[in-house]
């Protein structure tokens, strides 16, 4: 049934049964993921869900239930459960339902473009990103994992007081891990893109940071244990950096020059931030514990 008609059919036989007022929250996703292996298809995998949830004040308590299923059966059963479900509660708080705001926020979640891509495009792209990696060095033998995965869902959620919002989002990744060797050493990598735009598949672009990844771990060996400089690559100063910062912290990077100096840093410092994250090794973090202490 279709959902508009469906959620009228249902507030209709809410009311009726003597419910005050009511609710319901849709919602439905799709998710596919296909993997390749030496240049077949591995997996294909496709799953979708649907849910709706209902729940209404029936003499002043709020009754809850949910299907799976949008007919006109699962109406009938969702009132009579939701009003079964009222009728045991012993609380006396009241409950309510909200009538909704004037506005909301626009998040923008969904890129209609991505819809217009096929199981044929996405298929095609797997198999691209796995040949392209493959080509890139002599000394990339194999690809042990190579997948396109795309998602969508929307939600809305309606009731009786005016109520009526919905969002829908969608979203396009992709993976491939290399495997490198030389001389009896082997080393594998990865690289991995999510987004709404259709450039997350761009074969070249992954297959280079890949590859480059994987060789660059060749010949690369263990260390004894001691104090060494550190020399942080800067996509992954960025990144630590931008965990912080996406999450509205302005960070601040103090770096140790000498025996004790982490403790000093953290007393003289540390009062004036929210957090205090310590990178670095045993001596480091034991230095910043006792220094916070």
């Amino acid at each position: 049934m279709e959902l508009n008609e469906y959620i009228k059919k249902l507030f209709a036989a809410a009311e009726k049964a003597g419910f005050e007022a009511c609710e319901c929250c849709y919602s439905s996703g799709e998710n596919m993921e296909i993997s390749v292996f030496d240049g077949e298809i591995d997996e294909y995998s496709l799953s979708a869900s649907l849910g709706l949830g209902f729940r209404g004040l029936y003499g002043g308590r709020m009754g809850y239930a949910s299907t799976r299923v949008l007919d006109d059966a699962s109406i009938d059963w969702l009132v009579e459960s939701a009003r079964s479900s009222a009728e045991l509660v012993d609380s006396d708080d009241k409950e309510f339902l909200f009538a909704g705001s004037e506005r909301y926020s626009e998040v923008k979640a969904f890129e209609p473009a991505l819809e217009e891509l096929s199981a044929r495009d996405k298929i095609d792209a797997a198999l691209r990103l796995e040949k392209e990696t493959l080509a890139r060095d002599g000394r990339i033998r194999r690809v042990s994992g190579c997948s396109v995965i795309s998602q969508s869902s929307e939600l809305r959620m309606v009731n009786t007081l005016g109520l009526d919002v919905s969002t829908r989002g969608n979203a396009l990744g992709a993976y491939v891990s290399p495997i490198a060797e030389e001389a009896g050493d082997t080393a594998n990598a990865f690289a991995v893109r999510f987004g709404r735009d259709a450039s997350v598949l761009d074969a070249g672009a992954l297959a280079d940071e890949a590859s480059r990844e994987a060789l660059a771990l060749l010949g690369a060996s263990p260390c004894a244990s001691g104090e060494y400089r550190v020399l942080l690559r800067h996509d992954v100063m960025a990144e630590m950096l931008e965990t912080f910062c996406t999450a509205d912290y302005r960070p601040t990077v103090f770096f140790t020059q000498y025996p004790g100096h982490a403790i000093e840093l953290v007393r003289d410092y540390a009062e004036d931030y929210d957090m205090v994250v310590c990178l670095g090794g045993d001596g480091t973090l034991s230095e910043v514990t006792s220094g916070m202490m």
